[in-house]
């Protein structure tokens, strides 16, 4: 008995199109890929490009990147101050002249804001707080406090700018003819000799 064939799969590959059937499978590919976008990744892999890149990590992230006023990227919520420290040289020596001068006390951060509908580089506001020092150190311990202070009211909104530039970059490269064509070959999709998806 002969072994039966496998069925052909109905369709062209991508590679075997026509360039103007290739053009109309990107269209249809690019609206699938857009359909598709997991806002809720993304919101990760921007929480994650921005722990990696400047030590920051904060509970929530939003974002709106439509290329409209208000646009943005924000992070609220309370700060992880270690893996700052180790990012951050700055953060470091607020830390290192506290153990320095032997000084024991609490430093802990936070980020705030984000009550309207735009969330950005200037939605957001970085309150430190400062417990668990000797009464005779409280000078040393609220000057570190506010050392970090300062620092984070600019940091937050260089974070912010650079996310931004890196969600937009990331969000702009979803529609682009290379991305959709490599989503198209992945998932291997077949399409007739007019680049309209096979049935």
């Amino acid at each position: 008995m002969k072994p039966q064939r496998k069925p052909r799969p109905a369709g062209l590959p991508f590679s075997r199109l026509s360039a103007q059937a290739k053009a109309r499978a990107l269209d249809w590919g690019r609206r699938c890929v857009s359909e598709g976008f997991d806002a809720d990744h993304f919101t990760e892999d921007l929480q994650e490009y921005v722990k990696e890149k400047h030590g920051l990590s904060a509970d929530k992230c939003f974002w709106s990147l439509g290329y409209c006023q208000g646009d943005g990227v924000a992070f609220y919520g309370a700060i992880d101050l270690d893996p700052l420290k180790q990012a951050q040289p700055e953060v470091a020596a607020i830390f290192s002249r506290l153990r320095l001068l032997g000084i024991s006390c609490y430093l802990s951060a936070s980020i705030e804001g984000g009550n309207g509908h735009y969330h950005h580089y200037n939605s957001m506001s970085a309150r430190v707080d400062v417990a668990d020092y000797e009464p005779e150190h409280e000078a040393q311990a609220e000057q570190a406090g506010e050392d970090l202070q300062k620092f984070l009211d600019d940091f937050l909104k260089d974070v912010s700018r650079d996310a931004e530039e890196y969600g937009y970059e990331a969000v702009d490269y979803e529609s682009t003819d290379e991305h959709v064509q490599e989503w198209i070959e992945a998932n291997e999709y077949r399409f007739e000799r007019d680049g309209a998806p096979a049935e």
